[in-house]
């Protein structure tokens, strides 16, 4: 049980634990007792809780409703009873399953949908642009199948069984049988030599500065180097270095490594330390001294020393030590280190060093003053806090993404022109009757009226006067002609 190891691990570091609700001390044979006792009960509380819901959701699947969110095409009619098509969605789900047929791409499928202004929308996240990603989940999804040829209604799955739905199949049996076989066809795996796992240092500690994305792990079949990507463009998230760019994984290694012995703490960096906990303990109303900052200290110098020669292993242990989820920000354009995100028992260390500056916007990011000098994009707008406005887990991206939504559906409503004109009417209409153009250019060219105050007279567009001036001398060029 994870409580017992817990406490186990606990015991093998020499840290007792003792709870004053009730009045347990772990450290002796009764505390241990009793501790073992809770987590039993506990363990079988949980176990039974997950058989019941087990059996609830497949009870469900059996009466032929879905469990879990509506999918896109769909809307929720109750919790006990089946979806039913969502008219403004369902033509783009039928637009997804023909374009498959016709056998195009993911990517190709995510562009149409998007251009056609289709959204998917999910609990967490809002509205959000299709990605291939999207598209392969949902080509997948045997809900949207008719249960058998000839049937109406959809499909359920629990637990790799099928069950025959309530609610009404996107596509015919057959539709989903050429679905599935031309996506099947249009998937080869790569056929790869067995190699073993690769460790990579920074996977889940390595974000692009600029889009704040954490960068995704892969390797090339033909160099065999190691690379970190950044997925912007993929997720079809915005960012200001096209969301596609490449780091390998040797060279952020080296740059961590230099940038770990360049971290040089001064003489008196205990007694600053304690002057900045004792500071923020008197703020705070305490007065205790964390000596885990003094080991973090003093950890410094000898993860400097031996990054160089650990194992791929040993150096992911000491970021993970190091750094918060994350917080390994890089630049992917100019290849160097942006900035840093400790943990908070090394944040009060790494704040007394050169080189790095910390935005009072956000607390505990430390931004190097070498990527601060090189940045191109020095502005408010693009500013090394930027990422939380595009972070998807950030609160004012989905501000954002939802301030989108309601500008894209007034855009949908409200057609903006062409930014190109078309050839017009032979004799097109300019808004004021023709036999009033010759009032319109004596007020123009005699009187010096502007066209602005002239188009209010009428209630026109002072282009519309314009328009008018334009046609009336090339009316007279031709008569004169």
């Amino acid at each position: 049980m994870v409580t017992l190891q817990s406490f186990r691990i606990l015991s093998q570091s020499h840290t007792a634990f003792v709870s004053l609700s009730e009045h347990i001390d772990y450290s002796t044979p009764e505390g241990m007792l009793q501790l073992t006792i809770l987590a039993a009960f506990a363990a079988y509380f949980s176990d039974m809780l997950a058989k019941h819901t087990s059996k609830g959701k497949g009870e469900r699947a059996a009466q032929g409703l879905y469990n879990g969110d509506i999918p896109f095409g769909y809307r929720s009619t109750g919790p006990k009873s089946p979806p039913e098509f969502d008219p403004d969605e369902l033509p783009g789900l039928r637009m997804l399953g023909e374009l498959r047929m016709q056998g195009y791409s993911a990517d190709e499928i995510a562009d149409r949908l998007n251009a056609a202004g289709y959204r998917t929308g999910s609990k967490r996240f809002g509205a959000r642009l299709f990605t291939s990603d999207t598209v392969t989940a949902m080509l997948r999804t045997e809900f949207y199948a008719a249960f058998a040829p000839g049937d109406d209604r959809g499909t359920v799955r629990y637990k790799e069984q099928r069950f025959r739905g309530l609610h009404p199949a996107s596509f015919t049996y057959e539709e989903w049988q050429q679905i599935r076989s031309i996506t099947q066809s249009m998937h080869h795996a790569a056929k790869r030599p067995e190699r073993g796992r690769q460790t990579y240092e920074f996977a889940g500690y390595v974000s692009c500065i600029h889009c704040g994305l954490t960068l995704r792990c892969q390797g090339h079949a033909v160099t065999k180097h190691l690379y970190y990507r950044d997925t912007a463009k993929s997720r079809r998230i915005p960012c200001s270095t096209e969301g596609d760019l490449t780091i390998r994984a040797d060279f952020a290694r080296d740059n961590f490594g230099e940038l770990l012995k360049s971290l040089v703490l001064p003489d008196n960096w205990r007694e600053i330390i304690r002057r900045q906990m004792l500071a923020e303990a008197a703020n705070e109303g305490q007065a205790e001294e964390d000596m885990e900052l003094i080991e973090a200290g003093e950890h410094i110098p000898g993860m400097a020393a031996l990054w160089d020669v650990a194992t791929p292993e040993e150096r992911r242990e000491m970021v993970i030590l190091m750094l918060e989820p994350g917080g390994l920000y890089y630049d992917m354009e100019q290849k160097i280190i942006a900035a840093i995100k400790p943990r908070p028992a090394f944040l009060p260390i790494l704040r007394v060093l050169c080189g790095v500056v910390e935005y009072d916007e956000v607390k505990g990011l430390l931004v190097t003053e070498r990527w601060q000098d090189r940045n191109r994009r020095v502005s408010n707008a693009l500013s090394p806090i930027f990422y939380l406005f595009i972070s998807p887990s950030g609160k004012l991206y989905l501000k954002r993404q939802h301030l989108l939504a309601e500008d894209e559906l007034f855009h949908r409503s409200n057609p903006s022109l062409l930014k190109h004109r078309r050839p017009g009417p032979k004799h097109p209409n300019y808004g004021i009757p023709t036999e009033l153009w010759p009032t319109v250019v004596y007020r123009v060219v005699e009187q010096k009226e502007p066209l602005r105050t002239l188009a209010a007279a009428y209630g026109v567009s002072h282009e519309t006067i314009r328009r008018i001036l334009l046609q009336v001398q090339k009316q007279r060029g031709q008569q004169e002609a």
